[in-house]
């Protein structure tokens, strides 16, 4: 299960957590942060989202 959590992200991808992070994006955390911590809670904690910013899709590894 490790091995999943240190894919890296596909080209054109970055990570879920990196792209909400306040520090990081602070225009993105009030639009996004809420929806997909909500999906983290349903999905599981501890899985690695990747947000892709060219197509606009979320996927889990």
């Amino acid at each position: 299960m490790s091995s999943l959590l240190s894919l890296p992200p596909r080209p054109g991808e970055i990570p879920l957590r990196a792209f909400i992070r306040p520090t990081t994006s602070p225009l993105c955390v009030d639009a996004f942060s809420e929806i997909f911590l909500s999906m983290e809670k349903k999905l599981g904690e501890g899985k690695t989202f990747f947000i892709s910013l060219k197509k606009r899709a979320l996927r889990k590894n």
